[in-house]
């Protein structure tokens, strides 16, 4: 098993996680529009890879076959990038910065409230009718409307989200489905999940986000220099 920056065949080229963002476009895609790109405010190069690689192993111990797997994070995030790739690939499409905001999906983006932010995610007409009722907006019935006058809805949408927090709006809209959320920091989110949060060797951490019926992961110290030696 081979986790790599670059891949196998690269050499030893140093790769870091905000390195390999830069390289394979994620930080141009991220950002204010007529901003500068910026990176995501965590490592999702190396998380990803991580999980990639894990994926991988597991596939071929299932398989039965022998045989070097190679996984970079290059690669990782290329795959990521999925439609924004198909779109330059196949139509000659290129991705734009647009603040956080979805390519397609118009609105779907992170608005500003009385107090606070609100992720709105209107990927369909039955949300945008029901947040469209809740928030007073008329028109702008069909998706390629929306799309077609992007700019008039975000205006909108963000007069009529003024009205209240980002909470509130939250609370309002969760009963009708609507897919969205508050902006919370680091310390809310995790306040928000006490269940996610296990304890390991006197230190408290987020636990595996795998659960599995009837099987519960064990939790402890770090392994001391050469503890489980024997095991490997």
């Amino acid at each position: 098993m081979a986790l790599t920056g670059w891949g196998m065949d690269a050499g030893d080229r140093p790769a870091f996680d905000y390195v390999v963002q830069a390289a394979t476009g994620i930080a141009a895609l991220t950002g204010e529009t007529d901003g500068p790109p910026q990176l995501p405010g965590y490592s999702s190069a190396d998380n990803s890879a991580g999980f990639a690689a894990a994926l991988g192993l597991l596939a071929q111990v299932v398989s039965g076959r022998g045989g070097q797997i190679d996984v970079c994070l290059r690669d990782v995030m290329l795959s990521q990038l999925n439609y924004h790739a198909s779109a330059w690939l196949n139509e000659g499409t290129a991705p734009r910065r647009l603040g956080g905001a979805h390519p397609y999906y118009v609105p779907a983006q992170l608005f500003a409230t009385a107090e606070g932010h609100l992720a709105l995610f209107i990927t369909h007409d039955r949300f945008w009718r029901a947040f469209a009722a809740e928030a007073g907006i008329d028109g702008f019935t069909t998706m390629a409307e929306r799309a077609a006058r992007r700019n008039e809805v975000v205006a909108a949408v963000t007069k009529a989200l003024a009205a209240d927090t980002a909470t509130g709006w939250e609370a309002r809209l969760r009963p009708l489905r609507v897919p969205a959320a508050a902006v919370r920091t680091v310390p809310d989110a995790l306040a928000d999940a006490p269940d996610a949060v296990v304890e390991a060797g006197g230190y408290r951490m987020v636990g595996s986000p795998f659960r599995v019926t009837g099987y519960e992961p064990e939790y402890g110290p770090p392994p001391r220099l050469g503890e489980h030696g024997d095991h490997v």
